[in-house]
């Protein structure tokens, strides 16, 4: 069931990732430059009573973000319901519901609820909330998009009134920063058992502790969120009342209701619109730096086991034969980075200087004559491939075309096929929906600023967005070593290893790595321009210029 709603999360996000044209110029652009350390769109000043936010491209279906993992559930949840760590718009970690250690080789962590953590209804937070959220989080149906990091957890107990200490099977460095996503939210156990199977739907919602709470909700049209002004902590106050959701779908629909005030803000815009609102004067486009980009769009190899991209060097010649730097430029019109390597080098620290310029000499350019080699070494002629994509996708359709044109100056034939999203879906669920299917387009994510994330996720054994069941030994070998290694150059030793060995494998051809972009309308600002917003309590950050 995890798979299918990752699925549908891939499938539907496809036309909404690109931004706006970083090369244009008007009133209503503003362009983050690399370098510039830059994670709000600014400081607010006045209070407002509401604002009107897009929802992306579909409505909130439930308000338990580990359910589905997916962009409107998790940012609006990321206001609602606290986790034990926070993740703030720079991407450190906080202290969140709790404060945390770690021991030494990082097998023990220890969550000590804050003092006068309360819920909406004004009760404290428990140990027994604590530990009942992390756990309906990472396992069962619930958990099950989280279940590589709930398959981590030896024990989890309450060792003082106040205090919960998690202790892994493993060594894993990431562990309490991965829990700043929805596998650490916090929920009132009370509420969510007694709730049932309508937990966190409209017909009973959740209890949290965050800094606003769930108002009017009609699933057909909107979602509000209220301020919380007994918010018990510290960290926040708000300056907007209320936030009210809505999801028009159509882009000509949302770019006037952006133009007309009807909706005052929102992320990724669909990139057919960003012309009309550059041009508006009405608000401000905002291109985040290629520092933060950190989302992977690519193509997925259906099989590389048995068919036409069997042969890893089919796959690289594929790969070669995709001109990248072309696709950033001219489809996202700037607003993208060329990645061809699977770490974006926005999400590399700056401790990590060996990895940072081995990822940057990977090639993103077109190499028709080594493609062409690779062709010959397999001593079969270029295949023809079939590419699936979601129908009359803004973003899939020219990429799709792109690198049909590319991949044809290496010999390869490339027959595209649009599917609708339910179908297009199945091919992330179901590995027999991929017959006859030999590529399709994904997009994903990661829940913190860190490279091991991405090869976790996405080419471990048991990635949860490794659809293909792509399985190598010294992958895996490389990925238990950098999990357990503090050293910071001793585990880019082992990321390097790793992504090396993916290059020369390929079961997923990253194609770009999608910078953020925010609309904000006149008089709004301090939106995050990093993708911590599907985290964090990015509400709380919105107030009047």
């Amino acid at each position: 069931m995890h798979r299918r709603r990752t699925a549908v999360a891939a499938a539907l996000l496809l036309g909404v990732t690109a931004g706006c044209g970083g090369g244009q110029t008007g009133q209503a652009l503003k362009v983050e430059q690399n370098g510039s350390k830059v994670y709000r769109a600014g400081t607010p000043t006045k209070p407002l009573d509401q604002v009107k936010w897009y929802t992306f491209y579909r409505p909130v279906l439930g308000l338990v973000s580990a359910a589905f993992n997916d962009y409107p559930e998790l940012m609006v949840n990321a206001n609602l319901c606290e986790s034990v760590v926070r993740l703030d718009p720079d991407y450190s970690i906080k202290p969140g519901l709790t404060t945390f250690t770690v021991n030494p080789d990082s097998t023990v962590f220890t969550y000590k609820i804050r003092p006068g953590a309360k819920f909406w209804d004004g009760s404290p937070v428990t140990t027994g909330d604590v530990i009942y959220s992390i756990t309906a989080n990472t396992t069962g149906s619930t958990g099950a998009q989280n279940a590589t990091i709930g398959n981590e957890i030896k024990s989890m107990v309450a060792t003082a009134p106040d205090t919960v200490t998690i202790t892994l099977k493993a060594p894993d460095i990431i562990f309490n920063d991965q829990l700043a996503g929805s596998a650490g939210k916090v929920y009132q156990k009370k509420q969510a058992q007694a709730a049932g199977q309508n937990w966190g739907l409209p017909a009973a919602g959740v209890m949290c502790t965050g800094p606003y709470r769930t108002g009017k909700w009609d699933p057909a049209s909107s979602l509000e969120i209220v301020r919380n002004d007994d918010y018990w902590g510290p960290d926040f106050k708000p300056l907007v009342r209320s936030v009210v959701f809505s999801w028009p779908q159509d882009p000509t629909t949302l770019a006037n209701a952006f133009r007309g005030g009807t909706l005052d803000g929102g992320w990724n815009i669909p990139p057919s619109i960003v012309p009309t609102l550059q041009r508006s004067g009405k608000g401000t486009m905002i291109v985040g730096s290629s520092d933060n980009a950190v989302q992977m769009y690519g193509l997925v190899v259906s099989n590389t086991t048995k068919g036409s991209l069997a042969d890893p060097k089919v796959r690289q010649a594929l790969s070669k034969s995709i001109d990248r730097d072309a696709i950033a430029a001219k489809i996202y019109n700037g607003a993208a980075d060329p990645l061809a390597g699977l770490i974006p080098p926005g999400s590399i620290g700056d401790d990590s200087t060996s990895l940072k310029n081995a990822t940057a000499r990977i090639s993103t350019a077109q190499d028709v004559a080594g493609a062409k080699q690779l062709i010959t070494e397999t001593g079969k002629p270029a295949p023809t491939l079939t590419l699936a994509l979601p129908a009359a996708d803004a973003l899939a359709n020219p990429t799709a075309v792109a690198v049909q044109s590319q991949a044809a100056a290496a010999g390869f034939k490339i027959t595209l096929k649009p599917m609708e999203p339910n179908q297009y879906a199945q091919l992330f669920a179901d590995p027999a929906a991929r017959k006859g299917v030999d590529l399709f387009f994904t997009v994903y994510a990661p829940i913190v600023h860190d490279p091991i994330v991405y090869l976790n996720d996405l080419i471990a054994a048991d990635g949860v967005y490794n659809f293909n069941g792509y399985d190598n030994p010294m992958v895996q070998r490389a990925l238990a070593d950098v999990r357990a290694q503090t050293d910071p150059a001793k585990r880019a030793d082992g990321l390097l290893r790793a992504q090396d060995q993916f290059l020369k494998d390929l079961p997923l051809l990253p194609l770009t790595a999608p910078r953020v972009t925010v609309w904000e309308g006149p008089g709004l600002t301090g939106s995050p321009t990093t993708f911590t917003y599907v985290q964090s309590p990015w509400a709380a950050l919105l107030g009047g210029k």
